[in-house]
């Protein structure tokens, strides 16, 4: 039963830090970076080094430096073989 617990865990952090990225979840820009460190712990990942990367994106979106977006040029057999993988 661990494992669905697991699954929906990482997915509702996934959502939270989105937002929290965004610094749309209405508590003001220092809660937000409290929830990113909180999740950064629960998650075993730096939120706000995603958060970067994350606002890079969308400021670059498929331009040549866009690490995000990167495996949506890549052929259909790579993405499916690798997933979201860097280049």
């Amino acid at each position: 039963m661990a494992g669905p617990g697991a699954v929906f865990f990482f997915l509702t952090g996934l959502r939270l830090s989105h937002n929290a990225r965004h610094r749309s979840l209405g508590i003001g820009p220092a809660a937000h970076d409290v929830v990113l460190g909180a999740l950064s712990l629960a998650m075993s990942a730096s939120m706000h080094a995603v958060q970067v990367t994350h606002l890079h994106h969308h400021r670059h979106t498929l331009e040549a430096d866009d690490m995000e977006a990167a495996h949506v040029k890549w052929p259909w057999w790579r993405a499916l073989l690798l997933g979201a993988a860097p280049p």
